[in-house]
């Protein structure tokens, strides 16, 4: 039995949507609702930042990924 690794790329996908979601409700809220002050900024700042990291990391590991292999599932009793 074999399972395309494609599939993994449909959760990251679908996982990757959540996360933009969640990720502008919490960013929204922090601006409109957040203390204004240095330290709302600065963790803002820091989020976006690391999260472009991440997002980039991921492109290059997904555009590296050969997505036509398979994943062989061996049976065995």
């Amino acid at each position: 039995m074999e399972i395309p690794i494609a599939i993994f790329l449909g959760f990251f996908l679908v996982f990757t949507v959540f996360w933009v979601i969640f990720s502008g409700f919490n960013i929204f809220h922090a601006i409109k609702f957040g203390i204004k002050g240095i330290a709302n900024e600065l963790s803002l700042g820091i989020y976006v930042i690391v999260s472009a990291i991440l997002v980039g990391i991921a492109l290059t590991i997904i555009l590296s990924t050969d997505w036509g292999q398979t994943i062989e599932i061996v049976i065995s009793l």
